[in-house]
């Protein structure tokens, strides 16, 4: 069915621009949110896998997805899994498929990254952006993710940088997408968040600390960082 659908979705443009949203919301809403996504991304990488010249269709629908799980209500169980970021068999695997397959849209992997408190991969991923070309597509799909990180989803986001210690991968991947970003309004909406806690933080002084969570994600965060370079 999957295979179905995406075939369709390639085939008519018009209806992958005008209802893809509206069918994979129905479809997630019908059956198990997290099997269609999981579904989706094993056929989306089998696409890629076999055809390298499918890399534009798959990034569309990659980032489709990614829209849907941070703000579409008929994934709300789905989010919630993936937001309690445990060490459970199952949330792992949920993760690793996602994030390989999300590794062929960077914006959308960074987006992911965040709503799953990965803020080491996060600011990894953007340090290997810079390897790659930055087209303009991806500076709006950017632009996009940080007006994302001012919605409800990624409240814990924000809260956690109330914490710089622990957090400080989370502060480099900020500024990091400052960096990136041409001097938008959106760069201005980032750039004041990260200036309204300004007066609790001393960068230089927390540089060297290591986050805990850090070390025990190197090997997930080198295996998605592998993907993702290949992907490139």
């Amino acid at each position: 069915f999957m295979i179905d659908l995406l075939t369709l979705f390639k085939k008519d443009s018009n209806l992958l621009n005008t209802k893809s949203n509206f069918i994979i919301k129905k479809i997630c809403k019908s059956l198990n949110s997290e099997k269609v996504y999981i579904s989706l991304s094993h056929v989306l990488l089998k696409i890629f896998n076999d055809d390298i010249s499918n890399i534009d269709f798959i990034k569309i629908i990659v980032q489709i997805l990614n829209n849907n799980l941070i703000i579409a209500p008929e994934l709300n169980d789905l989010r919630l899994k993936l937001t309690k970021n445990n060490n459970s068999i199952d949330n792992k695997i949920l993760l690793t498929n996602l994030f390989k397959c999300w590794s062929i849209n960077p914006p959308s992997l960074i987006c992911i990254s965040l709503l799953t408190s990965n803020y080491s991969l996060s600011y990894k991923i953007i340090n290997q952006m810079v390897n790659y070309e930055i087209n303009i597509n991806t500076l709006i799909q950017l632009d996009l993710l940080i007006q994302l990180l001012e919605s409800p989803i990624f409240a814990k986001l924000r809260l956690d940088l109330l914490k710089p210690i622990k957090n400080i991968n989370l502060f480099k991947c900020l500024y990091g997408l400052l960096m990136l970003l041409p001097q938008s309004n959106s760069f201005k909406i980032l750039q004041n968040r990260l200036q309204s806690i300004s007066s609790i933080i001393n960068l230089p002084n927390i540089e060297n600390n290591n986050s805990i969570n850090e070390e025990i994600n190197q090997d997930f965060d080198n295996e998605v960082l592998n993907f993702f370079n290949n992907c490139q």
